[in-house]
């Protein structure tokens, strides 16, 4: 019975410092000594410090396209609205807009149509967006939710590690409580808080404060160029999903299927 109790008392120490001993003796490249010392259950125990040491602190996800699968529908809103200028627009022109904004696509589409656009015109066709975009978002479901990334928020939740969301389209929050995504996250920031759109940084900084971590241990979690711009405007990592224009990302993956907390060991 002491001898079990002298164990329990042998890893906690070991439990209670791995951090110390990982640093101390991975960095000398002192490898035998830790195998030597540990048991297997140590090890895998130093593991997670060995990645809790060196990873981000906290994480900021973009909504559409990053959490959900929504900007087909974005997509199809703005194409009626195209129409309704008289011209059309394909996914192609539409990606550099991804959180560009009305004020910037709506005078796009009237140029291309070859139109002058007046203050009346821009209020107009901001409602007229608004009306196309409200239908198509009701036609989320929970499979457009995007692979692997329930999972993957469970775990970074699971580990104490901070999640916040940081997107322009004021409908995120709603489509988040819709489907149940809501809690995963300790902030949410969206365009009902009328900050400057991306890739101004504001809405990172805004958001890492409201979680109260610094911009520089936050990794954030982008589709889109003015998104990906943005995050390292506000001097943050930036892991771009494979999508339109993330070559400018730090890392880029494909999908979140089986991504663990390695991910945040950057």
């Amino acid at each position: 019975m002491q001898k079990k109790k002298k164990r329990i008392k042998s890893t906690n120490k070991i439990y209670l410092n791995g951090i110390l001993l990982a640093h101390r003796f991975l960095i000398a490249d002192n490898y035998y000594f830790l195998f030597a010392y540990c048991s297997v259950q140590d090890l895998s125990k130093i593991k997670i410090y060995i990645i809790i040491l060196f990873m981000k602190k906290a994480c900021i996800f973009d909504f559409d396209g990053v959490i959900i699968d929504s900007e087909k529908y974005h997509y199809s809103g703005w194409l009626r609205v195209a129409e309704e200028i008289g011209t059309t627009l394909t996914y192609e022109e539409y990606a550099p807009f991804k959180s560009a904004g009305r004020t910037v696509v709506i005078p796009y589409l009237f140029k291309k149509a070859g139109k002058t656009m007046s203050d009346e015109d821009m209020n107009k066709y901001v409602k007229i967006r608004e009306e196309k975009i409200a239908v198509e978002i009701k036609k989320l479901n929970k499979n457009d939710i995007m692979d692997g990334i329930v999972d993957f928020l469970k775990l970074l939740k699971r580990n104490n590690i901070p999640c916040a969301v940081a997107s322009a389209s004021a409908s995120s929050t709603g489509v988040a409580k819709r489907f149940g995504l809501y809690d995963y996250f300790s902030a949410f920031v969206d365009g009902n808080d009328k900050l400057p759109r991306k890739p101004n940084p504001e809405i990172y900084l805004e958001t890492a404060k409201r979680m109260g971590v610094a911009p520089c241990d936050c990794i954030v979690f982008e589709d889109s160029i003015l998104g990906v711009t943005g995050a390292k405007n506000a001097q943050m990592y930036c892991i771009g999903l494979q999508t339109y224009f993330t070559d400018k990302a730090d890392k880029i993956i494909d999908s979140f299927v089986g991504q663990d907390l390695t991910l945040l060991n950057v």
